[in-house]
């Protein structure tokens, strides 16, 4: 009987360290404090919630799911008193900034949720930065669906072309019919693209320009790519 208390109901199985992975794009105070109350009690009022072989994880990962329809959240233990929780976004590539508010957008548009802007992995996302409306609301949709695929398609295109001197920063959104995408460069040159045209052959254009020296990248504002035949610059 000593045996078995102390392999299932002794204190010292208890989950004692919460480790969060992936956690760039929300704040993971309010997560870890769920799941620190769930674990909180007892089964039968002798099986401590917290115990590494009676925690039921796929009932708290559901819980948490529904608190947090954003995220995709996975969690694990590891013996013998350690839980890990696995966060990431869901169906969401898409960061929407006005002025120091940055939000998660998921694939229809949708503002679904506000980030943590110290912690945002810019790598793992396309932000587009919105210099139009004074203000914007969670839940809001302020692309159509065909718009926000011709920005990703123009942004993956572009960073395929690995320009040494011309890496992605975000999107500039200026123009409500979008008939020029921005991309702001980390030296703070505007490409300027249409995904009505063909991308390729617009990106091509810049690329023989480069490899012609035709470009000083020190006093170049912005280069125009959406012109036929032309790369036109200032």
């Amino acid at each position: 009987m000593i045996l078995i208390y102390f392999v299932f109901y002794s204190n010292l199985w208890n989950i004692r360290y919460l480790k969060i992975t992936d956690s760039s794009i929300t704040d993971t105070i309010p997560i870890e404090n769920t799941i620190w109350y769930k674990l909180q009690g007892h089964y039968y009022l002798l099986v401590s919630k917290s115990n590494y072989w009676f925690i039921q994880t796929s009932l708290l990962n559901q819980q948490l799911l529904e608190q947090y329809p954003y995220l995709n959240i996975v969690i694990e233990k590891k013996f013998p008193r350690t839980m890990i929780v696995n966060i990431s976004p869901k169906n969401s590539k898409i960061i929407w900034q006005k002025g120091d508010i940055y939000y998660l957008v998921d694939n229809e548009g949708q503002l679904i949720h506000e980030l943590r802007t110290n912690t945002i992995k810019r790598d793992n996302f396309v932000i587009i930065e919105d210099r139009i409306n004074n203000s914007v609301q969670l839940g809001a949709r302020l692309l159509k669906i065909e718009d926000l695929n011709g920005i990703m398609s123009v942004v993956a295109e572009f960073k395929e072309m690995n320009f040494t001197n011309l890496q992605f920063n975000r999107v500039i959104y200026d123009d409500i019919s979008l008939s020029t995408i921005k991309i702001l460069t980390n030296n703070n040159i505007e490409i300027h693209l249409s995904y009505r045209k063909n991308i390729t052959d617009q990106l091509n254009k810049l690329k023989l320009a480069i490899a012609q020296n035709k470009l000083d990248f020190t006093t170049i504002h912005y280069i125009n790519l959406k012109i036929d035949q032309q790369v036109i610059y200032q």
